[in-house]
């Protein structure tokens, strides 16, 4: 718990879920550029203000919920998969149909609970907004949906929105 920065060497390619989890005075965390996996709430409950995220990180889903200090993140230019933009870190899959051609899904995984902002709109090409993505984000008052998309399980979970729109939504799960 006394732990105050942490170097993660090359050699590790995944960190598991809740790997840091209430390491309480962890402010600093250098990442190797083999990491490829961040588990679920690796930095819950610690001080990290700033993660970057490499090329080789292929999944962070969820790895930033409850990491209430984090206030930037920054996202390798050569990740094919994450980009960091407005207070938000998406994921981009693509997907083959049968027919051979391609289709693209844009997850929005996270968004900072340390933002100043009080409204985001989503942006048009997002067709998911993923589990915890926007978990205790009090300081928004309005989220708004342009677009159809799906809100995975606990997506909202601790907002305090007094309206939401759900015009634009295609599916909401148990706990949204």
């Amino acid at each position: 718990r006394n732990l105050k920065e942490i170097d993660i060497p090359d050699s590790i390619i995944a960190l598991g879920e809740g790997a840091f989890s209430n390491c309480t005075n962890l402010e600093k965390v250098n990442l190797g550029d083999s990491l490829e996996l961040f588990g679920y709430k690796v930095f819950e409950g610690t001080k990290v203000k700033e993660i970057y995220i490499g090329a080789s990180v292929v999944d962070a889903m969820g790895a930033f919920t409850g990491c209430n200090t984090l206030e930037k993140i920054t996202v390798s230019e050569d990740n094919e998969y994450y980009t960091y933009e407005d207070d938000a870190l998406f994921y981009t899959q693509e997907y083959e149909l049968e027919d051979g051609t391609y289709e693209y899904s844009t997850i929005i995984e996270y968004f900072l609970i340390t933002s100043d902002k009080t409204t985001y709109t989503v942006p048009e090409n997002v067709t998911v907004i993923g589990a915890y993505a926007f978990y205790n984000c009090k300081q928004l008052d309005e989220v708004i949906i342009n677009s159809p998309l799906y809100i995975s399980p606990q997506a909202f979970s601790y907002c305090d929105f007094e309206d939401f729109d759900f015009t634009n939504v295609t599916d909401i799960t148990y706990g949204a």
